[in-house]
């Protein structure tokens, strides 16, 4: 996979790329936010992005929006991944509703990492057969009322 990898400290993006290179993934390291979101418009073969979710020009977050919508009007599925020393629960929430697909602690464990861009590869092959995945606004969104759910393909149009 081509990776582009944001992290403001040098050594956490040595550690990073170290890790992404030993499992032969090709690396485009950055320690500035919008230096990498130049280099990802100007490459549309970038496969996935890992960020920090603390960056200096701009925040992960926001790298993460702008990186999504820059993929949604070109139609380059890239895999987003947030991450952070801060690992909490209101944290990963953030960054799945800021357009990321995955979210990890800083720096990463070595297995679960592979194991994220492991996903990341079948996301992609399937990106690759059916169009990319994204923000498609012809779903519907059903809400669970309390008591039991009921639903038919009738009653949710499914085609």
């Amino acid at each position: 996979m081509r990776i582009v990898v944001v992290d403001p400290s040098r050594t956490v993006l040595k550690i990073v790329a170290q890790l992404l290179e030993a499992g032969n993934h090709e690396i485009h390291p950055f320690t500035d936010g919008l230096a990498a979101l130049e280099h990802v418009k100007s490459d549309s073969n970038i496969d996935a992005l890992i960020t920090s979710v603390e960056l200096g020009s701009m925040s992960g977050m926001d790298l993460c929006k702008k990186i999504r919508l820059l993929s949604a009007n070109s139609r380059q599925s890239i895999y987003i991944v947030l991450m952070s020393a801060n690992y909490e629960t209101r944290k990963l929430i953030e960054a799945l509703d800021n357009g990321a697909d995955d979210f990890i602690g800083k720096p990463p464990a070595v297995e679960e990492l592979y194991a994220r861009l492991r996903a990341a590869e079948r996301l992609g092959a399937i990106a690759a057969r059916t169009g990319p995945v994204g923000d498609d606004r012809s779903f519907k969104r059903v809400v669970k009322s309390p008591g039991v759910f009921r639903a038919s393909t009738r009653s949710l149009r499914l085609r």
